[in-house]
C-alpha cells in the first residue's frame, strides 16, 4: 500500500541519517497522491495507463533502496541531497497530468515534453508541496536525467553530489520501469 512504501522509504532515511525525515517528505508525498488521483485543483486525474501513481511508488521505493545501498558505500553523502532525490522521485512523471479543461486526449500525448512540464508543475506549485523555491533547480536537474533520450552529461549539475542524486534517479526509473511490465506480463 502507499502508506507501506512511505513507512519503509522513511524506516531507511532513519536508518541512514539517524533521525526522522517524515515531517519534509510526508507532507509532498500524500500532496503528489492526490495530484495523480485528481484531488489537486485544477488537475484532472492521472489518465495514462502506464506514467501513474502505482509507476510513481515505484521509483520512489527503488530510489530509497538505491540510495540506502549507496549510503553503505558511502555514509558521508549529504542528508539533505538523499532527501532531495527522494523527493524528485515523487515529481518526476507529475508531466503526464493534464488540467481539468484539457480534454483532447490523455496525458499520453505529452510523452515528448513530459519531463519539463514535470519541472515547470514543480516551479509553478512548490508552496503547495512544501518545497522550498532553493530546491526547485536542483530537483528539476534530477527529473531531467528521467529523459532517457536525453544526454545526462549536458545536465548542469552543481556538484557531484546532485548528478549522484540524479543518476540514482534515473536508474530508479528504469527499474520502476521494467518493474511494472513485468508485472503486467505475469497477469
Amino acid at each position: 500500500t502507499p502508506e507501506m512504501i512511505l513507512e519503509l522509504v522513511l524506516g531507511y532515511f532513519r536508518h541512514n541519517h539517524g533521525h526522522d525525515f517524515s515531517a519534509a517528505l510526508t507532507g509532498p508525498y500524500h500532496r503528489v497522491r492526490d495530484l495523480f488521483e485528481g484531488r489537486y485543483p485544477g488537475y484532472a486525474p492521472c489518465d495514462t495507463p502506464y506514467h501513474n501513481y502505482p509507476h510513481t511508488l515505484d521509483v520512489f521505493l527503488a530510489s530509497a533502496r538505491i540510495l540506502d545501498g549507496y549510503l553503505y558505500a558511502c555514509p558521508d553523502y549529504p542528508e539533505g541531497m538523499a532527501a532531495a532525490c527522494l523527493t524528485s522521485a515523487l515529481f518526476h512523471d507529475v508531466g503526464y497530468i493534464t488540467k481539468e479543461t484539457d480534454t483532447l486526449s490523455t496525458g499520453a500525448k505529452y510523452t515528448p515534453t513530459h519531463v519539463e512540464r514535470s519541472v515547470q508543475f514543480l516551479r509553478e506549485h512548490n508552496e503547495d508541496f512544501g518545497i522550498d523555491l532553493a530546491l526547485v533547480r536542483p530537483l528539476g536537474r534530477m527529473i531531467k536525467a528521467t529523459r532517457f533520450a536525453g544526454d545526462f552529461a549536458e545536465i548542469p549539475f552543481e556538484s557531484d553530489e546532485e548528478k549522484i542524486a540524479a543518476a540514482i534517479l534515473g536508474s530508479a526509473d528504469l527499474i520502476g520501469h521494467y518493474t511494472r511490465k513485468s508485472l503486467s506480463a505475469t497477469v
